[in-house]
């Protein structure tokens, strides 16, 4: 099995011609005495010498994940320059190449002659018996290439925007501006590394920042032109828990509040200025889980709009009623969307409804389920009525009185958080609760023994 993977998914990427082999320090010193690499190691040895320089300067790398969706670009497969090309493999095979005569050579009984035939086999040809095999080597036209033409072939087939570059500090501004001398040639422009989203090659879901120091920063709001509506689908920030598990990461490379720079500052809001001036999508697949704007049509189950007032307008198709103008949807506030749950989901997190609440939704019958149901916060039944957290106040439970515990009509305690505790009662976490039992056995075995005048040798 594992030959099988190996020989089938694995062989299938070569590695480019021109990829990196600085392992460690010396191979890149080696690289910066021959001026030999890739456009990656030219990238860091740039950083390199505006460093030496005397240069604030820290390098940039678009690191390359695979996407958190499901129709993330295909993996780029690299295929050799010498093998032939997908059509001129099928203009060997044409058929008017095929009946040419002079690709045809007649053997003798016995004797076995390769020739420059096409690839196939040419049988129903008659006397089909008579030719030899054809020679299934690669022709002559695809064996050798100058080093221009192997140069414009591994250009064509890396991507049109880096995957590292530089960035240097301009004091004056307090702002860092994107420097790349080698494949876009531009300066202070960071629109322009932004790959294409269909481009296999290169997909930028997480640009980060490396400083001289070793600190790191995630600034890929300074080169994605919609981070909300497109780039944040592909990161991890999609999925439950994926937000904090960034933060959580990434402060593992920061300076910490108390060791920000006034560079950091400056930086943090140029950032959150990108992202507030990022446009309202045009289209509707962008709406779908959006952190600043949502659609009626994109609530789930669980999900209820409070607020009416709408923000503006996408079109969502051609109207019926008029042939000529396009269909309006409003647009709505993800603030205004809130999440509803009935009494007993709500009482199972500590809330009780406040008397005379309206529900502000009716589950309804279940149809077709969708893809989004799975995730649904709610299973319950067609009619159940559901309420918001803010019809809600926190549940307090009957206290003990005379040491006796109040108990529901099943004759159970219900504790799902710890504020459903009843006044003058403990709740004891962990495993030791669990042993509470046989240590009090033990204890009371040991006062009787004591008492009887015996001892307990372990």
């Amino acid at each position: 099995m594992f030959f099988s993977f190996y020989h089938t998914d694995w062989c299938q990427h070569h590695p480019f011609p021109s990829a990196d082999t600085c392992s460690d320090k010396s191979d890149f010193l080696k690289a910066a005495e021959t001026l030999t690499g890739s456009r990656d190691v030219g990238a860091q040895l740039f950083v390199a010498l505006l460093r030496s320089a005397g240069v604030e300067s820290r390098l940039v790398c678009s690191l390359q994940p695979l996407s958190f969706t499901g129709g993330g670009p295909a993996m780029f497969v690299y295929s050799p320059a010498t093998r032939p090309s997908r059509r001129q493999r099928e203009e060997s095979d044409s058929p008017a190449e095929m009946m040419n005569a002079s690709n045809y050579k007649f053997a003798q009984p016995g004797e076995f002659t390769p020739n420059p035939g096409p690839s196939r086999r040419r049988l129903g040809h008659p006397g089909a018996a008579n030719y030899s095999l054809p020679d299934i080597s690669t022709p002559a036209r695809f064996e050798a290439q100058s080093k221009d033409e192997r140069a414009q072939e591994l250009s064509a087939q890396e991507s049109n925007c880096p995957i590292f570059w530089a960035e240097v500090m301009d004091e004056a501004h307090k702002k860092w501006l994107p420097v790349d001398p080698l494949v876009t040639q531009t300066v202070a422009k960071p629109r322009a590394f932004e790959p294409s989203l269909q481009d296999p090659k290169n997909n930028m879901v997480y640009v980060v920042a490396f400083e001289e120091d070793g600190y790191a920063r995630d600034v890929t709001r300074r080169y994605t032109k919609a981070f909300n509506a497109k780039t944040r689908r592909m990161r991890v920030e999609s999925t439950p828990g994926g937000e904090r598990w960034w933060r959580r990461t990434m402060r593992g490379f920061s300076r910490g509040w108390m060791g920000k720079t006034v560079y950091d500052e400056a930086e943090d809001t140029e950032l959150a200025a990108f992202e507030a001036q990022e446009p309202m999508p045009k289209n509707i697949v962008d709406f779908k889980d959006h952190p600043i704007y949502a659609l009626e049509r994109h609530l789930k189950k669980n999900q209820v709009l409070i607020s009416g007032r709408e923000v503006g307008k996408v079109a969502t198709g051609r109207d019926p009623t008029n042939p000529g103008q396009k269909k309006l949807e409003s647009v709505y506030r993800r603030r205004d969307v809130k999440n509803v749950k009935s009494a007993d989901a709500w009482y199972r997190v500590g809330r009780d409804v406040k008397m005379g609440e309206q529900p502000v939704k009716t589950v309804p019958a279940k149809g077709r389920p969708d893809e989004d149901d799975e995730n649904d916060a709610v299973d319950e039944r067609p009619g159940t009525n559901l309420y918001t957290e803010d019809q809600t106040e926190l549940y307090e439970p009957p206290p003990i009185v005379n040491g006796r515990v109040p108990k529901n009509s099943y004759g159970n305690l219900d504790i799902y958080v710890p504020s459903m505790v009843p006044k003058g009662g403990t709740h004891i976490k962990g495993t030791f609760c669990c042993l509470f039992p046989l240590i009090l056995t033990f204890h009371l075995l040991y006062l009787f023994l004591k008492k009887k005048g015996s001892y307990i040798y372990f």
